[in-house]
């Protein structure tokens, strides 16, 4: 093989490797903006009773969890905000399951969205229905988590062969990038107090896609990154709460 055909496949296959879909920011959370909107406006009273107030958590503990919504991001390809299939979803909450039923939870499980409240209601108001679809089931503790994905589509060498349209489909020339951040809130069911917030965040990328693997490959990667992400999240959130459960 002549010199210069080795040099230009090595550098299609370098190029390929880089790949053009770089990986986007998702969305902004406020999970923990919105379930206590008065952080910084307690007075001393305020202030007194929230310090004293009884925390009766003694492990091993319930908890359930209620993944309150999802912002998906506009992708750069379609401008479409799309959502994960069912199918994909169930698997991110069972990643979530698995990452909290580790000391001090014995059991932990998903429960069943409750109703959305108006739109002007207080964010008490959201905070209350969690708390009862919890207590409906007498679980000692309700997660509430929110997350938020984004994703870049981009093309690589090999979509030069995308110009034949009956060559289009022999060519894996689609690169894809995901982005996955995490908010992961628990609260004690029966006093309503915080136990604390976590955040997790994860990326990945798969290149070199077939178009007829794209679609499948995107929601595998949003699962994958969501999972991560929570995951990471519920590592932080169950290391608080281990401590404050210690402490009493």
């Amino acid at each position: 093989m002549p010199r210069i055909v080795r040099l230009v496949v090595l550098a299609l296959a370098l190029a390929s490797l880089a790949g053009c879909a770089r990986h986007p920011d998702p969305p902004g959370l406020e999970l923990e903006r919105a379930l206590v909107p008065d952080l910084v406006a307690l007075n001393e009273e305020g202030i007194a009773d929230a310090m004293g107030a009884p925390l009766r958590l003694r492990p091993p503990l319930s908890g359930g969890l209620v993944w309150l919504n999802e912002s998906f991001a506009r992708t750069a390809a379609t401008g479409d905000a799309r959502r994960l299939v069912d199918y994909y979803r169930a698997g991110v909450v069972e990643g979530a399951l698995a990452a909290l039923r580790r000391a001090p939870f014995e059991a932990v499980a998903a429960l069943p969205l409750p109703p959305e409240p108006e739109e002007d209601a207080a964010p008490e108001a959201l905070l209350a229905r969690v708390r009862s679809a919890a207590a409906r089931f007498q679980y000692d503790v309700a997660f509430l988590l929110e997350t938020a994905t984004a994703e870049e589509r981009g093309v690589n060498p090999f979509a030069l062969g995308y110009l034949g349209i009956v060559t289009a489909p022999l060519f894996p020339g689609t690169d894809l990038a995901a982005s996955a951040s995490a908010e992961l809130c628990a609260v004690d069911v029966r006093s309503g107090i915080m136990l604390g917030c976590a955040r997790g965040r994860a990326e990945a990328s798969s290149r070199t896609l077939f178009i007829w693997q794209v679609d499948r490959a995107r929601r595998r990667l949003l699962e994958r990154t969501l999972r991560e992400s929570v995951a990471a999240a519920a590592d932080d959130l169950l290391i608080q709460i281990s401590a404050r459960v210690a402490s009493r």
